[in-house]
């Protein structure tokens, strides 16, 4: 019995102790048996990636792994088992609440169970690309439009053209713009003056920086030239057609200011050639000063003349080089005379365009050796020929051109 007394007053010795005011205190060894606490450092936005980045710190000896949770606008974003570290979870555009829940199954016993649930506002901002119009110009008969990203990263591009209202095919050499970086599109352009509208991303399927700057119109003057062709200027003298005077506005040309060529022009009246800017002020004199009268009398000259050039350097004049029409004729009068080339003549022989002046005798200027050459009326103009001046002789008054000629009555 008193054994059995010993060992029970042992117990409470054990189990028990007094504080300084005499009290009983029992000892307790709960907090012990806890080895560990799971504690959210951080949750915050990844603009790299673009995700939500949570940081879990996970403090004392947890010997096992436990379950995380992200939820974002009150939806489950992402489950994962994982003993420490962080989480991971795809972002919103935007700002959004995203919460964080740890150990959500309770199977860590934890000395802190306040502190397993966070939730804050978040901020995150998607790298987006920003599709820009820097420019709508003209370039050799096509309209270059450059399109440019001002954005973060780079996007595949779509754009949508159209000329006065009507959408238009393109052409581009790549469909995928880097941040930073510019291509160019091309589209035919038109002759005359017409409005081209561009805009990219035109469906909106692409998430822009700035969704204000994707359209641009500008109206555009072109001349783009039906059957064009290009006379070359050679250094030394060229005898030509007058064309360029016809319709100065469709001619191009990098020739520069005529003023720096030497310019003489056949005067079918005197027989003579005239530097043509004494032409000019004799028809303004002619017709006191009346513009409108003296520009009608210098066509009428023009189509009946040729120019002599002289260069100094190569260069190119190009316009529309128009089939001569059938029927059309110039008088001319015994002696010598020109016969300007205004139009494509190919595959026609001298003699198609003799008109009613039978055997003539023709003469073309080879500007390359500097040189006459004579043509028989049995050679056939080439393409090289269009706008180039002949030298004809006849003996008397006549029509040259393309006179139609329809069979005679049958004899007999």
């Amino acid at each position: 019995m008193f054994t059995v007394l010993v060992l029970g007053v042992l117990l409470v010795v054990l189990l028990y102790s007094f504080n300084a005011y005499g009290d009983i205190v029992r000892f307790d060894n709960s907090e012990e048996e806890k080895k560990g606490n799971i504690r959210i450092e951080k949750i915050a936005c990844d603009t790299d990636t673009f995700e939500y980045l949570a940081e879990i710190v996970v403090e004392g000896n947890i010997e096992h792994d436990f379950e995380v949770e992200i939820e974002v606008d009150g939806e489950v974003a992402k489950k994962e088992r994982i003993t420490e570290g962080v989480i991971r979870a795809g972002a919103r555009d935007g700002e959004h609440n995203v919460k964080l829940r740890v150990d959500t199954r309770n199977e860590v016993d934890e000395w802190d169970e306040n502190d397993n649930e966070r939730e804050e506002r978040v901020y995150c901002e998607l790298k987006k690309p920003d599709f820009y119009i820097e420019s709508i110009e003209l370039e050799d008969e096509k309209y270059k439009i450059r399109i440019g990203n001002a954005g973060e990263v780079g996007g595949k591009i779509e754009a949508k053209v159209e000329i006065d209202g009507e959408e238009v095919g393109y052409e581009l050499s790549k469909d995928f713009i880097e941040a930073g970086e510019k291509i160019d599109i091309f589209v035919d352009a038109r002759d005359g003056e017409h409005e081209i509208k561009v805009r990219v991303d035109p469906d909106d399927k692409i998430k822009e920086k700035d969704e204000g700057n994707n359209e641009k119109t500008e109206r555009i003057k072109a001349i783009v030239l039906e059957n064009a062709w290009t006379l070359t200027i050679r250094p030394g003298w060229n005898f030509i057609a007058p064309f360029m005077f016809m319709n100065q506005e469709r001619i191009k040309t990098d020739c520069g200011n005529m003023e720096e060529f030497g310019i003489l022009m056949w005067m079918p009246e005197q027989k003579r050639f005239m530097s043509i800017y004494d032409v000019m002020i004799e028809t303004m004199m002619k017709f006191g000063g009346n513009e409108e009268k003296a520009k009608e009398a210098m066509m009428k000259t023009v189509i009946r003349s040729g120019l002599w050039v002289y260069s100094e350097k190569i260069c190119h004049i190009t316009s529309e080089a128009k089939r001569m029409p059938i029927g059309f004729t110039i008088d001319v009068t015994p002696g010598w005379n020109i016969l300007p080339l205004m139009g494509n003549i190919s595959f026609l022989s001298l003699a198609d365009i003799s008109g009613d002046c039978g055997n003539i005798i023709a003469y073309k200027w080879d500007s390359l050796n500097q040189r006459w050459e004579r043509i028989g009326m049995e050679y056939v103009f080439r393409d090289e020929d269009t706008f180039l001046a002949l030298a004809i002789k006849v003996n008397r008054f006549c029509k040259i051109g393309r006179i139609l000629k329809p069979p005679e009555f049958p004899k007999g």
